[in-house]
């Protein structure tokens, strides 16, 4: 009798975990990371959503890989455009209704010459812009 209050209260206490977050707005990639199989553990991760708009270049010399990583504040439509020093489009990335959260694209190295190239994030009235260098 016993075990089975338990597992009532803990079923109870996930219904409602559950109905919270889908009522809060966070999504389940902000919730959910590690998850490889049943047999394994789950590790529940809740990452607080960036407040301001934001981009970033990430690039890794030990497998030459190079990504961009963005945090959108709140549920909109974005782009992403990554031109080369002289202007012309390399990349383009369009976003329509995109929710609030941390985002990667991962790019293939050889989509770019050696050069410089500027990403700019565009949504409404904000817009961020890097530049990031291929040797």
């Amino acid at each position: 009798m016993n075990n089975l209050k338990i597992k009532l209260s803990l079923s109870l206490f996930l219904i409602f975990a559950l109905v919270f977050i889908k009522n809060s707005g966070i999504t389940s990639a902000q919730i959910l990371a590690g998850y490889s199989s049943p047999s394994t553990e789950k590790t529940v991760v809740i990452k607080p959503i960036s407040t301001i708009f934001k981009i970033t270049h990430i690039y890794n010399k030990d497998d030459n890989s190079r990504s961009i990583n963005f945090d959108i504040p709140y549920e909109t439509n974005a782009s992403i455009n990554i031109a080369s020093d002289n202007g012309s489009i390399v990349k383009s990335y369009l976003y329509e209704n995109i929710y609030a959260g941390s985002y990667m694209i991962n790019l293939d190295n050889s989509d770019f010459m050696a050069g410089k190239y500027n990403v700019t994030l565009r949504s409404g009235d904000n817009t961020q812009t890097l530049n990031f260098i291929v040797e």
